[in-house]
């Protein structure tokens, strides 16, 4: 990216007879640890062009040329950018993932967030958006926790506490309710609380990823972040919950 940035800025001011530099700041990434993090970054970037007054409404933005939305919506076309893997994490169809993927952002509408220069921090912020604030990487370049950060510098892999199936059976049983239920979409009393919290404690807590608990669940991987932030809540009403980890 530096190399394309960099002979584009030399090419420019050759044609315009002008020296100095030409983009102000230099391209940025971040590595994401979780899905949750990876969905509110992706909204983040999509909902740029109306903090910057480019666009004034969703309908407006839905059909913005320049930026990534319109492309996954299908409204219009780009080499390049990828579509699939953003859907995939929806809804199990083109048209599902869509339609549920168009109500994330439009959720996101009107929330104000900083710019990334500013002291407080996109990296922050988004930690904040979700919770994790103090569980934030010292490392300015990734969004996650120490653990994820310490991963990345040994080579060595996240350790799993607890495998998925007896988490699963763990939760199942605290709740009272039979396991297959929670891979079900159901209306049975306790089923949806025992699914928040079997996410947010494979996720957060087991690292395990949200694919993996999505693959197990029968969810898209959407519906396990949406569901971890929902078992955030519960762990904090319930914290003795988090001793199932250790049964």
């Amino acid at each position: 990216m530096r190399r394309l940035l960099t002979s584009y800025a030399v090419t420019f001011n050759l044609r315009h007879k002008r020296s100095g530099h030409l983009f102000q700041n230099r391209y940025k990434s971040l590595l994401c640890d979780e899905e949750t993090y990876f969905l509110e970054l992706l909204r983040y970037i999509h909902l740029n062009p109306v903090r910057a007054g480019l666009v004034d409404e969703l309908g407006d933005l839905d059909l913005y040329p320049w930026c990534g939305h319109a492309v996954i919506l299908g409204n219009r076309s780009l080499a390049g950018q990828l579509t699939d893997e953003v859907l995939e994490r929806f809804g199990k169809t083109l048209k599902s993932g869509q339609v549920r993927y168009h109500s994330f952002i439009a959720d996101g509408f009107g929330k104000e967030a900083p710019e990334p220069e500013e002291s407080k921090g996109l990296r922050l912020w988004l930690a904040e958006q979700l919770g994790r604030k103090d569980d934030l990487a010292s490392d300015g370049r990734i969004l996650g926790g120490e653990d994820f950060s310490l991963s990345l510098q040994t080579g060595e892999p996240i350790n799993r506490t607890v495998s998925l199936p007896h988490l699963l059976d763990r939760v199942s049983a605290e709740f009272g309710v039979p396991a297959d239920l929670l891979k079900r979409r159901t209306r049975v009393a306790g089923v949806a609380e025992a699914r928040a919290v079997f996410c947010v404690l494979a996720v957060r807590e087991g690292g395990h990823s949200g694919a993996e608990v999505a693959r197990m669940l029968g969810m898209s991987r959407a519906g396990v972040s949406i569901g971890a932030r929902r078992g955030e809540t519960i762990l904090k009403e319930r914290p003795e919950l988090k001793g199932v980890l250790s049964n």
